[in-house]
Order: C-alpha cells, then structure tokens, then sequence
C-alpha cells in the first residue's frame, strides 16, 4: 500500500525511468558481468494480473480446466526468464498486517486465495519462492540489502522505507516497459 500518491508525486517530479525490461536486463548484465536478480512482491503481481471472480468462471465455463490467473503471470515470468532474468517471488507471511491506516485494504481479498497451483508454477520454471515472515516489501528490501537481488518489483512505496535502493513497478504508459526508481544514497 505504501505512501498515499507517492507515485503520482514522483512522476510529477520526473522521478523513475520508463525503460524496456530488455534494455534494462542487458545494461544490468554490460555492468556487472552476470544476469539482474529481482525480489518480486508476489501480492502486487496478483493484483495487477488476476481477473475477478466473475471473469474467470466464465472462462471456466467456456474451458473447465482453465487457470487464467496463473497464466497470465506465467505469461510474465516467461518473458523475464527469456531475458535470463533470476527471480524470487515474495509472498507475504503470517505475521503481516491484517488492517493498514485503521482498515482492511481493498486488495487484502487476494491473500484469501490459495497460492499453491501458482507456487508450483513459479518453482517448476526455476525461480525461487519465498514467504515472508511479515510484509513482503519488506523482506524484498532485506533480501535486497544483504545482496541476494538487486531491485525489488513492487508497487508499495514502503519499500523505500525499508531501505530499498532500485524499485522496479509496472509502466503504465507501455506494458514492454518498467518503471525503474534509484534510491538516493548520498
């Protein structure tokens, strides 16, 4: 959840890089000799890419067997691991907050639903997951200070709270693209 209209206040500022995921994998790669690693806050990416529940019974009227919400985030972990992109996909834990500024958040329904086809899906392609003792945005940030990521995917601006130095969020104005934020650390 973060910081109310953070992002709407960094973009007004100018603040983050739209930049494709490719270009930003290979300058990642030029640099430093080995493939960009990422802390993906697991709860964002159902949020951005699960349909309701409506939506996806009506797929599974049309096609029983259908899983549309895994595939569309498998659609994406595809892409990334095309460009030889390493991931951790972070979920929240059992001690996170059930109720954020006095209520429940609206995305909160999302941790309700089962991870478990979507746990397998991301580990049979070879990326990692994790769960988080608390927040997830938190522990990206920790695993990104002891050097195991380098940026951390998230739309929780908290993160920059929790010391998070290159956040990676979704571009809005072109789906091939990312938004990249650098922490200051002067």
């Amino acid at each position: 959840m973060g910081i109310p209209e953070l992002w709407q206040q960094f973009d007004e500022a100018g603040v983050g890089e739209n930049i494709s995921t490719a270009a930003f994998a290979a300058q990642h790669f030029e640099k430093e000799r080995r493939p960009l690693r990422i802390a993906v806050d697991i709860s964002i990416w159902k949020r951005k890419c699960y349909q309701g529940k409506e939506e996806v019974a009506a797929i599974r009227r049309q096609t029983p067997a259908a899983n549309p919400n895994e595939k569309n985030i498998l659609r994406k972990i595809l892409t990334l691991l095309e460009l030889k992109i390493q991931l951790i996909f972070v979920a929240d834990g059992k001690n996170r907050p059930k109720e954020k500024y006095g209520a429940q958040p609206p995305w909160y329904k999302y941790y309700s639903q089962d991870d478990t086809l979507l746990r397998q899906t991301v580990t049979s392609l070879g990326a990692k997951w994790h769960e988080a003792p608390g927040e997830a945005e938190a522990e990206c940030a920790a695993l990104q200070s002891r050097g195991v990521v380098d940026a951390v995917w998230t739309e929780d601006s908290d993160a920059f709270m929790f010391e998070t130095t290159l956040l990676i969020r979704f571009c809005y104005v072109d789906k091939r693209k990312v938004k990249k934020s650098r922490r200051n650390e002067n």
